[in-house]
């Protein structure tokens, strides 16, 4: 994850600007952590898609019954638990970088997170390199 974009993370779930969501089984029998539930609470890969959109002005929040789903391009995915190609660019998150805050999100709160990605996290060896979120 770039450096940048770590560290706004971490002042993202410090600031309670977002509620935490939880976790839940999807249509598909699996278990998930929503980007973003109908109650307006986050995923942790839900805060880095509604940072993209904030940032960058991209993507965009549609929300279809009780599903809030996130998409970048008008042809594109939408995404309900997962993050889009270019929020993964974007942030520099790679899959095993995804795969462990997704594991983290189901048994650890925002704000043990937070401490997590601030004293034990390891950025990759080839940080980008721009470090500009945008």
């Amino acid at each position: 994850m770039k450096r940048k974009v770590r560290q706004l993370l971490i002042e993202n779930l410090k600031s309670g600007r977002y509620k935490q969501s939880v976790w839940i089984i999807n249509p598909l029998n699996i278990g998930c952590v929503r980007l973003r539930t109908d109650c307006n609470h986050f995923s942790v890969l839900g805060v880095l898609c509604d940072m993209f959109h904030r940032i960058e002005k991209k993507g965009i929040w549609i929300q279809e019954q009780d599903i809030w789903t996130f998409k970048v391009k008008r042809k594109g995915k939408n995404y309900d638990y997962l993050l889009p190609t270019e929020v993964n660019v974007w942030s520099g998150v790679n899959g095993q970088e995804e795969e462990l805050l997704e594991q983290l999100q189901t048994n650890k709160s925002f704000q043990e997170i937070q401490l997590i990605l601030e004293s034990n996290y390891e950025p990759r060896t080839n940080e980008d390199k721009s470090d500009n979120p945008s």
